[in-house]
């Protein structure tokens, strides 16, 4: 199976953006897609919702949540933080798909136990 990464992160024009964010596996023909969507909303499981209207039928599992920080002037992106709802993501996946959505950035990519209701 093919795998793709994808990231979805609504900031708008904001140069400090810090919110929460899930990691989505999305089920597409023969392949599973990994994406990372972080909407400015109050919980995980509202991203989770909003994200599968978008998407509409396909399948598609909750791996993790946690805080993504976007500094676009210092070009810095952090993760750390939880989900309360679906735990831990594999900081390996959120690092790669990162990596490949900001490449001229620095990226921090790690799971803390702090959750922020």
């Amino acid at each position: 199976m093919d795998q793709k990464l994808e990231a979805i992160i609504e900031s708008g024009d904001v140069e400090l953006y810090d919110e929460k964010y899930i990691v989505v596996e999305v089920h597409e023909d023969k392949c599973v897609k990994k994406v990372l969507v972080s909407f400015p909303m109050e919980y995980h499981n509202e991203i989770a919702r909003a994200y599968q209207r978008k998407i509409g039928d396909k399948e598609m599992d909750i791996a993790g949540g946690g805080i993504i920080a976007v500094d676009k002037k210092a070009k810095k992106v952090r993760t750390y933080g939880q989900s309360g709802s679906y735990g831990k993501p594999d900081s390996s996946i959120v690092e790669k798909i990162l990596t490949q959505a900001f490449p001229m950035h620095t990226i921090d990519a790690k799971v803390t136990e702090y959750v922020r209701g």
